[in-house]
């Protein structure tokens, strides 16, 4: 009798346990749910309305006949892409094909830790005869990374248009969803290396500008401890100091000199002032990053590039 009605109360609670088994999820989740391993742009459908796409930097993408047309490109690097937070610390694969008259193009991916914006090219191709690019390539995404994402580049500003952009889990999926991404550690703790070398040398760092607006302190704590100098990784390179809307809009009054501006670089150069931090310019002239519209007569890239001495 004993036996029996042990039995029947481990049977009633390992029941429960089952009915009840979603009040026992971590905190903070909204329950189990399955998570694609392939993830499709559908170019039928708008980019916030299930489309699985969205518009990448300046530009303009209008859909026709399941394709995504990307037209007023104002970089190289603007364009689509597709969107993948939930495939972090895993090898996925990516593909792409496109129509194009640029010379190449690119699939690359964008992601941030901690706050900070890392960029990392995928692989790469050129068109055919018939101007159809294929690229198809695979990379890693960081176990801490958030807000990952895959886009298409580029090498110039003109226009393409995308049949096909895909993203998948490359081997077994390693389910992050729902485990937290590390934290920082606190910078003031250690050592500073600046002080340590002061005598001898300046101990600097190159730092974006997201460092600055950073929503995590740590970062600026960890300058304003170790370093005693900083130098902007790209908002002084051509690309963000050519001021494009103001050219663009006047060819013919910026023809000798295309405006500029310095609003990128701007959160940099106040944090080092007011730390009284020493900043070194990085850098006027470029091997990449400087906008094909630059080289090109009238500033018009459907028009031939300006030769150096015309």
């Amino acid at each position: 009798m004993k036996k029996g009605f042990i039995r029947l109360i481990a049977g009633a609670v390992a029941g429960m346990l089952l009915l009840g088994g979603c009040d026992a999820l971590p905190k903070g989740t909204d329950g189990p749910r399955e998570v694609p391993l392939s993830i499709k742009a559908d170019f039928t459908k708008d980019e916030k309305k299930g489309g699985n796409w969205e518009t990448y930097g300046d530009c303009k993408v209008t859909l026709k006949d399941g394709t995504a047309v990307v037209t007023e490109r104002s970089a190289s690097n603007t364009g689509v892409a597709v969107p993948c937070p939930d495939y972090r610390g895993n090898k996925i694969k990516t593909s792409a094909s496109a129509t194009t008259t640029n010379d190449s193009m690119t699939l690359s991916m964008r992601y941030e830790i901690f706050g900070n914006v890392t960029y990392v090219n995928i692989a790469g191709g050129a068109p055919d005869a018939s101007g159809v690019v294929n690229i198809t390539g695979t990379v890693d995404i960081p176990a801490n990374a958030e807000n990952a994402l895959i886009y298409l580049e580029a090498n110039d500003v003109r226009d393409y248009t995308v049949s096909s952009f895909e993203v998948s889990i490359e081997g077994d999926f390693n389910d992050l969803t729902n485990v937290p991404v590390e934290s920082l550690q606190d910078p003031t703790k250690t050592a500073s290396l600046s002080a340590a070398y002061a005598d001898y040398f300046k101990f600097g760092v190159a730092s974006p500008a997201t460092v600055m607006t950073n929503k995590n302190d740590g970062f600026r704590s960890l300058i304003k401890t170790q370093f005693n100098s900083v130098t902007p990784e790209n908002e002084l390179k051509p690309e963000n100091v050519l001021d494009a809307a103001t050219t663009l809009a006047d060819p013919a009054k910026y023809n000798e000199c295309p405006a500029v501006h310095f609003d990128a670089a701007k959160p940099i150069l106040d944090f080092c002032k007011e730390n009284g931090i020493s900043m070194r310019g990085h850098t006027l002239v470029w091997y990449s990053q400087t906008p094909s519209w630059l080289f090109y007569e009238n500033y018009d890239v459907m028009k031939r590039p300006q030769m150096m001495g015309e």
